[in-house]
């Protein structure tokens, strides 16, 4: 299942603003903000989050081939990935996503569908105790 979705999963085009600053419009594997560094069952997808430094983790993987996705795979799910050329790390309070068609997504495991995604970080909201 997985190993087929990774040979058929088409990226799509995006408009991206993070903290009021315009990113380019592309197309990306992978959008993830993130305020702790594993998701997806152990990935560490943004390594360098930290639930409690007031900022997400926007890490934005450009479109790349299905071969390319098998090779570097075991190294996003490592952490490993953040220097590679084809990945974008940013820490940013605010992000909103933008996308015709529908923006496919999941949300803390919960799956959505939007156009517009607006997420905005509200430091201090939630005391964790580590």
């Amino acid at each position: 299942m997985i190993l087929r979705k990774i040979f058929s999963y088409r990226s799509r085009s995006y408009h991206i603003t993070a903290d009021g600053q315009t990113l380019d419009s592309k197309k990306y594997l992978i959008i993830d903000a993130s305020n702790g560094c594993r998701a997806g069952g152990g990935f560490h997808i943004a390594p360098e989050a930290r639930a409690d430094d007031g900022l997400f983790d926007l890490v934005l993987i450009n479109a790349i081939s299905s071969f390319s996705r098998l090779r570097w795979l075991p190294v996003i799910e490592k952490g490993k990935h953040l220097h590679l050329p084809f990945i974008k790390h940013l820490q940013v309070r605010k992000v909103v996503v933008e996308s015709n068609p529908i923006i496919q997504c999941h949300l803390d495991g919960e799956y959505y569908t939007a156009s517009k995604l607006g997420i905005k970080i509200l430091p201090g909201r939630l005391l964790f105790r580590y």
